[in-house]
Protein backbone atom coordinates (compact mmCIF):
# COMPACT_ATOMS: atom_id res chain seq x y z
CA UNK A 1 0.00 0.00 0.00
CA UNK A 2 1.02 3.34 -0.50
CA UNK A 3 1.62 5.84 1.77
CA UNK A 4 0.94 9.64 2.02
CA UNK A 5 4.04 10.80 1.83
CA UNK A 6 4.85 8.87 -1.58
CA UNK A 7 1.31 9.76 -2.95
CA UNK A 8 2.29 13.80 -1.70
CA UNK A 9 5.67 12.98 -3.54
CA UNK A 10 4.75 11.72 -6.78
CA UNK A 11 1.91 14.94 -6.93
CA UNK A 12 5.33 17.31 -6.72
CA UNK A 13 3.99 18.65 -3.44
CA UNK A 14 5.71 19.58 -0.17
CA UNK A 15 4.32 19.12 3.08
CA UNK A 16 3.99 22.69 3.32
CA UNK A 17 2.27 23.04 0.03
CA UNK A 18 -0.17 20.37 0.73
CA UNK A 19 -1.40 21.59 3.72
CA UNK A 20 -2.25 25.11 2.53
CA UNK A 21 -3.57 23.94 -0.76
CA UNK A 22 -6.04 21.70 2.16
CA UNK A 23 -6.66 24.53 4.66
CA UNK A 24 -4.92 22.45 7.19
CA UNK A 25 -2.51 23.54 10.28
CA UNK A 26 1.12 23.79 10.15
CA UNK A 27 2.38 20.81 10.72
CA UNK A 28 -0.77 18.47 10.11
CA UNK A 29 0.07 16.62 7.24
CA UNK A 30 3.79 15.75 8.96
CA UNK A 31 2.08 14.99 11.65
CA UNK A 32 0.01 12.47 9.60
CA UNK A 33 2.73 11.06 7.69
CA UNK A 34 4.77 10.53 11.07
CA UNK A 35 1.96 8.85 12.40
CA UNK A 36 1.62 11.61 15.49
CA UNK A 37 -2.18 12.24 14.82
CA UNK A 38 -4.59 10.16 15.99
CA UNK A 39 -6.69 8.83 12.63
CA UNK A 40 -9.98 9.26 14.43
CA UNK A 41 -9.65 12.84 14.87
CA UNK A 42 -9.04 13.70 11.49
CA UNK A 43 -11.92 15.93 10.58
CA UNK A 44 -13.99 14.43 7.77
CA UNK A 45 -13.43 17.58 5.71
CA UNK A 46 -9.80 17.63 5.73
CA UNK A 47 -9.60 14.66 4.67
CA UNK A 48 -11.80 14.75 1.85
CA UNK A 49 -9.39 17.96 0.62
CA UNK A 50 -5.90 15.94 0.79
CA UNK A 51 -7.95 12.84 -0.34
CA UNK A 52 -8.66 15.12 -3.71
CA UNK A 53 -5.75 16.81 -4.24
CA UNK A 54 -3.53 13.52 -3.70
CA UNK A 55 -5.49 11.99 -6.14
CA UNK A 56 -7.69 9.08 -4.14
CA UNK A 57 -10.65 7.93 -2.46
CA UNK A 58 -12.01 9.49 0.83
CA UNK A 59 -11.79 5.36 1.79
CA UNK A 60 -8.36 4.78 0.94
CA UNK A 61 -6.96 8.07 2.71
CA UNK A 62 -8.36 6.40 6.11
CA UNK A 63 -6.77 3.14 4.35
CA UNK A 64 -3.45 4.80 4.48
CA UNK A 65 -3.51 6.71 7.71
CA UNK A 66 -4.72 3.77 10.12
CA UNK A 67 -2.92 1.03 7.98
CA UNK A 68 -6.07 -1.02 7.84
CA UNK A 69 -6.56 -3.48 4.75
CA UNK A 70 -9.54 -3.29 2.83
CA UNK A 71 -12.16 -6.03 3.30
CA UNK A 72 -14.26 -6.18 0.12
CA UNK A 73 -15.99 -9.13 1.50
CA UNK A 74 -18.67 -7.04 3.52
CA UNK A 75 -19.61 -5.40 -0.03
CA UNK A 76 -18.57 -1.83 1.79
CA UNK A 77 -15.95 0.31 1.44
CA UNK A 78 -16.21 1.64 5.01
CA UNK A 79 -15.48 -1.99 6.29
CA UNK A 80 -12.20 -2.68 7.76
CA UNK A 81 -11.71 -6.49 9.41
CA UNK A 82 -15.35 -6.31 9.42
CA UNK A 83 -16.39 -3.78 11.51
CA UNK A 84 -17.64 -0.49 10.48
CA UNK A 85 -14.65 2.46 10.42
CA UNK A 86 -15.05 4.84 13.31
CA UNK A 87 -14.69 8.22 11.92
CA UNK A 88 -15.00 10.87 13.94
CA UNK A 89 -16.09 11.08 17.61
CA UNK A 90 -19.46 10.32 18.94
CA UNK A 91 -20.65 13.77 19.42
CA UNK A 92 -23.88 13.10 17.67
CA UNK A 93 -24.41 9.47 19.70
CA UNK A 94 -27.81 11.33 21.74
CA UNK A 95 -28.39 13.39 18.95
CA UNK A 96 -31.95 11.88 18.81
CA UNK A 97 -32.69 11.97 22.02
CA UNK A 98 -31.71 15.44 22.68
CA UNK A 99 -33.92 16.63 19.61
CA UNK A 100 -37.07 14.90 21.66
CA UNK A 101 -36.06 16.33 24.68
CA UNK A 102 -36.57 19.90 22.91
CA UNK A 103 -39.72 18.87 21.32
Amino acid sequence: MRTLQELRKAKGLTAYQLEDAAGVGRLFVARLESGQTNPENVRIGYAHKIAVILGISLDEFYMIITHAEPNHQKGSPLMVKGEPRKIGGNRWKNRDKRIEDND
